[in-house]
């Protein structure tokens, strides 16, 4: 059997950029940690004038160590180098809905759901409710498994590993 007939099934459907992508975000967020993870706003400042931040050009105002100061996936992902808008910008471009398609598709999302924890597929939501896993443990060990191969792609639910990882803590 020669060395062109054996065919290696590729370990994951994303690209090396996009692993890189999800890569360095979740190193930002871990740097960071889930006291500075909110899934509810791209970027959020507490304090006597809360304000919410959507733009690449806002990112810049953002200190995210900052204490009180938050971000979603989406944000992080902003952080870590996602482009949010083009330039220049279409008429009839929705600021936000634009920016996440954009940061979705820099880290190998088909589109941006996963940016609303509601929106979530069950198998995500599952990890909340049976294991009792906030948000942040859930996005950032999903994350972790995209890094390292054991889920192909987002929305790869089919891995019997996982799973049987997760019957065993759902069974303790």
């Amino acid at each position: 059997m020669s060395a062109r007939s054996l065919k290696r099934e590729p370990l994951s459907d994303l690209t090396a950029d996009e692993l890189r992508n999800i890569h360095d975000t979740l190193i930002l967020m871990r740097a960071h940690g889930e006291e500075h993870f909110d899934m509810s706003h791209w970027f959020k400042v507490e304090g006597d004038d809360d304000r919410e931040f959507v733009s690449l050009d806002d990112a810049d105002e953002v200190n995210i160590a900052a204490c009180g100061t938050t971000a979603c996936l989406a944000g992080f992902a902003v952080l870590a180098g996602a482009p949010t808008f083009p330039d220049p910008a279409p008429e009839d471009w929705s600021t936000v809905s634009y920016a996440g398609r954009a940061v979705a598709r820099w880290l190998g999302m088909d589109d941006d759901r996963l940016f609303l924890q509601s929106e979530w597929p069950w198998q995500l939501q599952q990890r909340i409710v049976k294991r009792g896993l906030s948000e942040y443990q859930v996005i950032t060990e999903h994350m972790s498994e995209l890094v390292r191969g054991v889920r192909r792609h987002w929305l790869d639910f089919d891995t019997a590993a996982v799973e049987v990882a997760d019957r065993q803590d759902v069974e303790r």
